[in-house]
């Protein structure tokens, strides 16, 4: 379980609020694995027909969870898509994650046995396990997707800390869809808060 603080920053201020931090800062291997210094991040949002989740949000309880998909830039055939449970207690987040091919996803939705769709390198107990508990989830509380939300993040890690880790995240823009397949929508997104970007912080 982590440590998790989350800032909105007026855009105007986050050259210089980014500017001050860099030197205490690296960039995350992710991102520089890709040649980036960054990367787009696309979440798929399921929720009960009673939209349970979004309500324990709203009334700010302290123990909840999202459950998403999630993938980064944009589609090849090798797409891998995350399969995520983020649970919270107040500020303190823990997340299961498991990941398929994103081609497999439908397969996997219907699927009884789910061992054989993930993918090898990460075919071991523990992912196993976060897979199953995504689709009793998916299948017992009746889940369907009901939000995207896309946004470009900026990532680093502490160069002194390798457990913190500090994002930035701008050009948030969503849409609500029942399909998961609309993961990767650009055209008919639309923006939000257009002045401002977020800032978070996981230790």
């Amino acid at each position: 379980m982590k440590f998790e603080h989350k800032y909105l920053i007026p855009e105007s201020k986050f050259p210089k609020i980014k500017n001050a931090m860099l030197p205490y800062l690296t960039h995350d291997e992710n991102a520089v694995r890709n040649g980036n210094t960054g990367y787009t991040v696309r979440s798929i949002y399921f929720d009960t027909p009673q939209l349970r989740y979004y309500f324990e949000k709203i009334e700010g309880m302290k123990i909840r969870k999202k459950i998403r998909i999630r993938v980064y830039d944009d589609y090849t055939e090798e797409k891998v898509a995350f399969l995520e449970i983020k649970r919270k207690n107040e500020n303190y987040v823990s997340k299961n994650r498991s990941c398929v091919l994103f081609q497999n996803l439908d397969k996997f939705f219907s699927a009884s046995k789910v061992e054989n769709l993930i993918l090898p390198a990460e075919a071991n107990v523990s992912r196993i396990d976060d897979a199953k508990q995504f689709l009793f989830y998916f299948k017992h509380e009746n889940l369907r997707p009901i939000l995207l939300i896309t946004y470009e993040r900026e990532p680093f890690v502490s160069r002194f800390d390798g457990n913190l880790r500090i994002t930035f995240d701008k050009n948030l823009r969503f849409l609500a869809t029942t399909n998961y397949q609309r993961i990767f929508e650009e055209s008919k997104l639309q923006s939000v808060l257009k002045s401002s970007s977020i800032c978070s912080g996981l230790a």
